[in-house]
């Protein structure tokens, strides 16, 4: 069987301590905690497809990236090595919930994919039918091999550039989802807050494709710049300090202008929406700033939710919708037409991977 590397969060031990195969990388500053990370081996599992694994698939991943969620999953993965159990012990975690993978081997039972396929997680949530794991197939992208269960995967096509397919499955299936929830009309007006997150790019693609008027918040002129060039009719730049508070309303503008809000952020934006949107209009959101251990990012205690906004819930009939993930159709369109994603995709990394924020990169492997 052979070995590659991928990238593991390790104890913070000294570099002569490690065994010579791990090679060190730096440190991924994660929620301003500085985490030691390297360069890790492992072999590729054997594989009984007439037996243990008949509805499963070998992978050989191709390259892998990080959400938001990753960075706590990585805190708390860096956390356990720390504890008075694992003292001593060196302990690897791999990271990540994005991957793009080769097909080394199917079981038996698998229809629809064969050796060669190019495949990604298929993030679908909800009820499942009997067998079938909902959510995220796996919390440990970035290692190199590994063995899951068919139904828990999507082919895509092989001329889907690999750093697109990498940063692809969550993102789009969330977008997919939350548009499809929003039921937005051509011509309509969606505001997307937290403009340049992985999430909020996607959203803005798939409603570009849409016909949907898009507006979106952002910090900086810099990040502006980025999203009209992508595509939106609208773009507000909001200080993260004034983020969620009446003076982010003050540069918005457009009370009860708004058919729909997108919000990856409902720790923060909720309540401002409320003013913002119109008589029947809908909000979405699919998670909170607040994440890990952050002291500087904590939540908005200027704009929680009160009577006045319950109030406007109620008298222009709001329509509150949380959203997790998605459905197989949000994969399977966002698939199809991944053309019009492309500008929501990561940058691959170069090498070595120094000094590079892995999160906010796709990584890929080394034999």
């Amino acid at each position: 069987m052979s070995t590659a590397n991928g990238v593991a969060i390790i104890p913070p031990f000294p570099a002569d301590i490690l065994p010579d195969e791990v090679k060190p990388i730096g440190n991924l500053n994660i929620f301003n905690t500085s985490i030691p990370a390297a360069w890790v081996p492992k072999a590729q599992p054997a594989f009984d497809a007439a037996g243990a694994h008949k509805h499963e698939v070998s992978l050989k991943k191709l390259a892998f990236s990080c959400n938001y969620r990753d960075r706590t999953l990585a805190q708390m993965g860096f956390a356990g090595t720390q504890t008075k159990e694992a003292a001593g012990k060196l302990l690897f975690v791999f990271i990540g919930s994005d991957f793009v993978a080769e097909v080394l081997e199917v079981g038996q039972g698998v229809e629809g994919l064969q050796t060669g396929d190019r495949v990604i997680p298929l993030c679908h949530y909800g009820v499942m039918p009997e067998g079938v794991k909902k959510g995220i197939p796996s919390n440990t992208a970035s290692a190199p091999f590994d063995i899951l269960p068919a139904n828990k995967l999507i082919k895509v096509p092989k001329d889907m550039p690999i750093s697109l397919a990498a940063s692809f499955s969550v993102g789009a299936i969330t977008a997919g989802s939350m548009l499809r929830k929003l039921n937005l009309q051509k011509g309509q007006r969606l505001l997307v807050t937290a403009g340049t997150s992985s999430t909020s790019k996607y959203i803005i693609c798939g409603a570009k494709q849409q016909g949907i008027e898009v507006h979106a918040i952002t910090s900086s002129e810099a990040k502006k710049q980025e999203l009209l060039k992508m595509g939106c009719d609208q773009v507000f730049i909001v200080p993260h300090e004034e983020a969620g508070t009446m003076e982010a309303l003050k540069i918005i503008g457009g009370l009860q202008s708004y058919h729909g809000v997108a919000d990856p952020m409902s720790d923060v934006w909720l309540p401002i929406a409320t003013y913002l949107l119109d008589y029947k209009g809908g909000y979405t959101t699919c998670g909170v700033l607040q994440q890990g251990v952050d002291p500087k990012r904590g939540e908005n205690k200027d704009m929680r939710l009160n009577t006045d906004h319950l109030g406007k819930i109620i008298s222009l009939e709001l329509r509150i919708l949380g959203n997790c993930l998605g459905d197989i159709v949000d994969i399977e369109e966002a698939v199809a037409n991944w053309q019009d994603f492309i500008p929501a995709g990561k940058e691959m990394a170069t090498m070595p991977l120094q000094s590079q924020d892995v999160f906010e990169k796709v990584v890929p492997y080394q034999d």
